[in-house]
């Protein structure tokens, strides 16, 4: 059964689904982008765990902050500050709860797992933003034919590239957005009709 989670970024909260493990892979879901995350080892006692969160492989040192209920996550050079309340299962007794956030790896860290995929959107052929995030790159046009599971656009949020893939097969009727755009959680991307 998922479990539901609140988690805080540098003082952004978001709503954040965990499924599994199964197989070994935790599906994490934000928004409505799922991400496949695998921990292939870790070490509880210096807080140091090395992930896989879709295609992409990750070194994370996650250290708790006495005064709150927070950690401080660091991803190479870079410092966050993060926090994650369960909002519905309470975790496994003597689970420590643990955010996976990526930065951009190098070619030689990269694997063939999955991409996150899209779930079906609340209205039929609208594409929205998962999450929050830029857009980084346009793959499609108005009136361009597409199947589903075509990459429309690429979305970046939390410092991954995330291809946003279409759902459907149609055509293009109307792109809502621009390269470079910033985007909120639920915002019309691009209609397929």
């Amino acid at each position: 059964m998922p479990r539901k989670y609140e988690l805080k970024i540098n003082g952004t909260t978001i709503n954040v689904e965990v499924d599994g493990p199964s197989n070994g892979i935790l599906n994490v879901t934000i928004g409505e982008a799922t991400f496949p995350v695998k921990i292939a080892d870790g070490n509880h006692s210096s807080g140091t765990y090395r992930v896989t969160i879709g295609d992409l492989k990750h070194t994370l040192q996650l250290t708790p902050d006495p005064k709150t209920s927070e950690y401080t996550l660091r991803i190479k050079k870079q410092k966050y500050a993060v926090g994650l309340k369960a909002l519905a299962i309470q975790p496994t007794p003597g689970y420590r709860p643990m955010t996976i956030r990526s930065s951009t790896p190098s070619t030689a860290s990269r694997t063939a797992e999955p991409t996150p995929t899209v779930r079906e959107p609340a209205e039929p052929g609208s594409v929205t933003a998962p999450l929050p995030g830029r857009v980084l790159e346009l793959r499609v046009q108005e009136n361009a034919t597409i199947k589903a599971g075509d990459v429309l656009l690429v979305l970046e949020a939390m410092k991954m590239a995330n291809e946003i893939r279409a759902s459907q097969s149609g055509k293009v009727k109307k792109v809502h957005i621009r390269v470079g755009d910033a985007v909120e959680k639920g915002q019309p991307m691009i209609t397929i009709e």
